[in-house]
């Protein structure tokens, strides 16, 4: 009996492993995600102060031209 309450006890540590190694990478890629949109909106705001036409700007960026005057 000793045996089978070890196994689920393993078991069970190590599916809390697995849902907290899965969560800490989900966590990781929407700051990653986060961190990309911050650096793309820089870039379109430097383009946009710089002088380029907005409508290049929004052609490379995938931003609307509404979005790149508010930036």
């Amino acid at each position: 009996m000793s045996f089978y309450k070890t196994d689920t006890f393993i078991r069970n540590k190590y599916m809390t492993y697995e849902f907290d190694l899965h969560e800490s990478r989900e966590e990781g890629r929407k700051e990653a995600e986060a961190k990309a949109l911050e650096e793309k909106k820089a870039m379109a705001r430097g383009f946009r102060d710089d002088g380029f036409p907005l409508e290049a700007i929004s052609k490379r960026t995938g931003f609307t031209v509404e979005e790149i005057k508010a930036l």
